[in-house]
């Protein structure tokens, strides 16, 4: 039994040591980063092509009409027959249908 449990604790502490040792592995280096000034360039050269971007389509006026607001065009309403449809078991005569027979009256 005391065997065993010092089995387990060098084998504990051979993963401990091994994933200490790891750790630098899985760390991102600091050279990879480029400095303050280039993210400062970087980003301004991305401000700039969206300005340049917003710049272009506010100047350029679409012509859609799905992008007027989603409103749909009354010639196109008009084209459409509108009619009440009523309740489901109304029919074409605008009376009301019975499902079942009428009671039979004695």
């Amino acid at each position: 039994m005391m065997q065993q449990r010092q089995i387990f604790r060098v084998f504990h502490w051979i993963i401990l040591a091994a994933a200490f040792l790891m750790m630098p592995a899985f760390q991102p280096l600091r050279a990879d980063e480029p400095s303050r000034e280039q993210q400062i360039t970087d980003i301004q050269k991305q401000i700039d092509q969206l300005n340049k971007k917003l710049d272009d389509l506010k100047q350029t006026k679409s012509n859609d009409p799905a992008a007027k607001g989603g409103a749909i065009s009354p010639e196109w309403i008009k084209t459409m027959t509108w009619r009440c449809i009523g309740p489901a078991a109304m029919g074409e005569d605008g009376q009301q249908r019975r499902h079942f027979p009428a009671p039979v009256r004695s």
